[in-house]
């Protein structure tokens, strides 16, 4: 019997699923390698709400679950669905970063599962076999994928959210299964629920799209609107309805500082180039991905490319909007242009393959853009550590504030914390260590102050709101670069008038702590494939003085 070939969609398959074993072994191999690295406030603000649905799964607790669920804003202003994700994973572990972020990896395999379904249907009909795993593939090549994913950080549930809508907003034609237009709404109103700015990127597109599908069909479409638009308005409205939600939202949506100048064109560009420069494994992969971008105003009338393609440019426009630009910002919108690249390629795939030169040079320049992609993947770890904003002394520097002041039952407050040393992470460390409920501590377990201006005022607003708080210890840090001047004016004069006083040794003073971070020129030049190694970091060093409340 004569051996059967394999056939390209296998082939594509295969390699997909090879690249995305090899990756998640490296993502068990870097939580090994960066164990010593505790959270910062982005992962930790993250981690406590998901930690406490744990704990009420754990308890078969659905009430404490529900009120949980409900408060969780009030950390960060960010909704509940991330922690229910995540939260199944920590009902084993318990409070374990390394399982935490672990845990977000899993989000990429459904999101390679969820690329290709999403691809399916822009496919042309003799593509169909080829495009989804071309799709999936590209997905499992982009370095960023990989990388995010092995942090707390909403991006990968973003993303498994992101594209179930989509696939499912692609699926809801006329003729097509009834329920998928009101699918497509709940899906729009997870996506809100999983990061309010997600939710507006997809809302964004749906309505863009449904906008232009007016224009082409030239009649209102008032039952699809209700079933697209129905379930996201109820459900967002009842959500903001609640006791201060609105204003926690409105907060979350100030709290981005300006990373570049709105009116210029670093501006205006930064999101549609490095969406392609970050995310594309290679530059045919980017020429795809900006070719159906291009070909959009040709295509606005066919169904399937206009919905996608609202989708990625209400994505690209809320983030030029938006005044604090990051690689990881890209991680829910840039994706989005694979499943319209892969379907262009395996249409032009199944036009010009027939030919024989063309064929073999397809083939060619395929597997440099496969080198390409695993080439920029075996710089995994060397990117993560650049994402990571701790060192391991940071470890060590909660563990002196824990010794302090936790383990002897006495309540913390930093003064002048910042993102690498915060209150959060401090009461994460606590957790982690002791075991205990976020929620029975009101997220406030150790809290923090910033004291900008040291005038009198300050120091009697601070004394009086520590005791009010019950606080039992107050950590300066020397080095801060939050504020170490502005901090020893408010504790010198305290220390005169006997409001504070120094600790007995070994808890009065730490070591010093060696702290560092890389600049984010260095991360992004490491996702572009542009240099292979993060080379030294910025270091700088930081002590802790503890000072007993009266």
């Amino acid at each position: 019997m004569p051996r059967q070939r394999l056939q390209l969609p296998q082939v594509l398959w295969a390699l997909t699923l090879t690249v995305a074993v090899w990756m998640t072994l490296q993502a068990f191999d870097a939580a090994r390698r960066f164990s010593d690295r505790p959270f910062d406030f982005d992962e930790a603000v993250h981690a406590l709400p998901a930690y406490q649905i744990a704990l009420d799964l754990r308890a078969l607790d659905i009430g404490a679950l529900w009120a949980h669920s409900l408060e969780q804003d009030r950390l960060a202003a960010y909704p509940f669905l991330h922690s229910w994700l995540l939260a199944p994973a920590l009902v084993f572990t318990g409070a374990d970063p390394a399982a935490a972020r672990l845990a977000n990896t899993a989000f990429v395999w459904l999101s390679l599962g969820l690329v290709a379904w999403t691809t399916r249907p822009l496919a042309s009909a003799g593509a169909k076999g080829v495009a989804p795993p071309l799709a999936a593939l590209c997905l499992a090549l982009s370095l960023p994928i990989w990388t995010y994913a092995n942090t707390v950080l909403l991006e990968g549930a973003g993303l498994v959210v992101t594209l179930a809508w989509l696939g499912a907003y692609l699926r809801a034609r006329p003729g097509a299964w009834l329920g998928w237009p009101w699918l497509t709404g709940l899906l729009a109103a997870a996506a809100f629920f999983t990061k309010y700015s997600f939710g507006i990127f997809v809302l964004g597109g749906m309505l863009l799209s449904e906008a232009l599908t007016m224009l082409v069909e030239r009649r209102p479409m008032t039952n699809r609107w209700l079933a697209l638009f129905g379930p996201p308005a109820m459900l967002i409205g009842l959500w903001l309805i609640l006791p201060d939600k609105l204003d926690r939202l409105a907060g979350y949506s100030v709290s981005q500082h300006a990373s570049l100048a709105f009116w210029s064109w670093e501006n205006w560009l930064y999101a549609p180039i490095n969406a392609l420069r970050f995310y594309a494994p290679g530059p045919l992969t980017a020429g795809l991905m900006a070719a159906t971008l291009a070909l959009a105003p040709m295509r606005w009338r066919e169904a399937g490319p206009r919905q996608a393609a609202a989708a990625v440019l209400a994505g690209l426009a809320a983030l030029t909007w938006v005044p604090q630009k990051d690689a990881r910002f890209l991680y829910t919108v840039a994706p989005l242009l694979i499943p319209p690249a892969a379907a262009l390629a395996a249409h032009a795939l199944q036009v010009l393959g027939s030919r024989r030169t063309l064929r073999w040079w397809i083939a060619a320049a395929t597997l440099v853009e496969l080198g390409l992609g695993l080439t920029r993947l075996t710089r995994y770890a060397e990117t993560l550590q650049t994402v990571y904003n701790t060192s391991p002394d940071t470890r060590g520097l909660y563990q002196f504030v824990l010794e302090g002041s936790l383990a002897a039952g006495r309540r913390p407050r930093l003064l002048n914390a910042w993102y690498q040393v915060n209150a959060l992470a401090a009461s994460w460390a606590y957790y982690e260590r002791f075991g205990g409920t976020p929620a029975d501590d009101a997220y406030q377990l150790a809290t923090q102050s910033q004291i900008d201006v040291a005038d009198e005022t300050s120091r009697a607003a601070l004394l009086a709101d520590l005791r009010a708080a019950g606080i039992g210890v107050l950590y300066t840090i020397d080095g801060s670069p939050a504020g170490t001047v502005t901090g020893w004016a408010v504790v010198e004069p305290a220390l005169a008038a006997g409001d504070l006083t120094s600790l007995a040794p070994p808890v009065a003073q730490s070591p010093p702590y060696t702290l560092y971070v890389w600049p984010r020129e260095v991360q992004e030049r490491l996702l572009a494939g542009e240099i292979s190694s993060a080379g030294e970091p910025v270091t700088f060093v930081v002590r802790l003085n503890a000072y007993q409340v009266q």
